[in-house]
């Protein structure tokens, strides 16, 4: 393929305005308030800004933005490195990775049959189908484990070069590799948490559209290599787990597992010595992998999947009722009230729901409702008691419901006295 020709597809308006709307419609899903507002403030204008990152892509002026760092803190875990990034740069990332999906050679060596997250099409349930074939077609062992710091360990030099040795075009090249540095506006104010973060040279931001792709690229060979010979070994991202007829057979693959993954510099959790974070035994047990529980018969949602629902869902009523409490005394934000809270729990559940929508655990789904429902009657009784003794101005903030009068500013012309005559 003639050099730039790639590129001119990244650039082109059909691609950059199908990446936009994967952009946007993941964004308006996110539980982020920032990221939905700066979803919204794009969409205000997407045509024009969608048109000047062309027209700036074309005469090689697009930049990619430097980014943030949130170093997100977990009870008995390292923080997990966050990299937020401006709209701009998803945008041209999720181009360039439509263009790379699409590529012959590219395709080859991504879509093994046992690999399924971050490729299109490939799901959590079509991985959970394929664990319950494995077992039915007489797996009696599973060792399941989790590829340790992942995004942060894949060798970022190491998968440009592979890609280029499949597309051969240095100007697409070039444009890839900005678009998977990691440059941080913060990196003082992270401290020491800045070492979990990628570097220019080293790993790629979990959140860019471009990572699960490299990382897939270049787990090809532990894809295939390791299926085969009693052994079923499924990947989505940086969790597997293997089937196998016993738990030597399975044992054996855990280790050419590992030596596979230290080719490329990354290690997996041992059950032995980390037993919180990988586990085996007999598969007429229950499994955990990506979430979801599996036993004969069942496949419902993970305790921890679980628990994390419902501490979300806590989490969100805990925020709202500060935010009613402030409206009650005055604050005219509208932000995080009754109304508004609402709408956030809606998305928390929904989202939620949908993602464990395959699921056969009937009982378990009624169990959560009714938790969530008790949950919300207390929201309800809440919102009814502080608004009780409230005037009529201050319950329809609480609530959530605009006031029109809160629209007028102080100095604004409608609210200047008339002039004398």
């Amino acid at each position: 393929m003639a050099i730039g020709g790639l590129t001119k597809q990244v650039r082109s308006q059909e691609n950059l305005l199908k990446a936009w709307q994967k952009i946007r419609a993941n964004g308006l899903r996110s539980l982020s308030r920032d990221t939905r507002r700066d979803i919204a403030e794009f969409d205000q204008r997407a045509v024009s800004n969608i048109q000047r990152i062309q027209r700036q892509l074309r005469v090689g002026s697009f930049h990619f933005a430097a980014q943030s760092g949130i170093a997100k803190q977990r009870k008995g875990k390292r923080p997990r490195p966050i990299v937020l990034a401006p709209v701009e740069n998803r945008v041209v990332q999720r181009a360039l990775l439509q263009v790379l999906q699409k590529h012959p050679a590219v395709r080859r060596r991504i879509l093994a049959p046992t690999s399924f997250g971050g490729l299109e099409g490939r799901r959590v349930v079509d991985a959970i189908g394929m664990l319950n074939r494995g077992i039915a077609n007489g797996a009696r062992y599973f060792l399941r484990s989790d590829i340790a710091d992942f995004f942060a360990a894949i060798p970022r030099q190491k998968a440009l070069r592979a890609i280029q040795d499949l597309v051969h075009d240095l100007e697409f090249s070039a444009l890839l590799d900005a678009a998977t540095q990691t440059d941080l506006l913060n990196l003082d104010e992270l401290g020491e948490d800045a070492e979990y973060f990628p570097t220019r040279t080293h790993g790629v931001a979990q959140g860019n559209p471009l990572s699960a792709l490299m990382g897939n690229l270049l787990l090809e060979g532990f894809d295939t290599k390791l299926n085969g010979r009693g052994i079923t070994c499924l990947r989505y991202i940086d969790d597997f787990i293997l089937l196998g007829p016993s738990r030597a057979h399975v044992r054996k693959a855990f280790l050419r597992a590992s030596s596979l993954l230290g080719d490329h510099g990354m290690t997996a959790y041992d059950p032995d010595s980390e037993p919180e974070k990988a586990n085996e035994g007999s598969t007429s047990k229950v499994i955990t992998f990506l979430g979801v529980q599996v036993s004969p018969g069942i496949v419902q949602p993970s305790r921890a999947a679980r628990a994390r629902l419902m501490s979300k869902v806590r989490e969100e009523i805990a925020r709202g009722k500060t935010a009613m409490r402030r409206a009650a005394k005055g604050q005219r934000n509208g932000r995080g009230t009754y109304v508004q809270t609402l709408a956030s729990l809606n998305r928390v559940i929904e989202g939620w729901g949908k993602a464990f929508a395959f699921c056969s655990a009937r009982q378990t789904f009624e169990m959560l409702d009714n938790k969530i429902t008790e949950e919300l009657n207390s929201l309800r009784g809440f919102a009814a008691l502080l608004c009780k003794e409230l005037p009529a101005d201050r319950r329809r903030r609480v609530l959530g419901v605009y006031l029109l009068v809160d629209t007028m500013r102080p100095g604004s012309p409608a609210s200047l006295p008339e002039p004398e005559l």
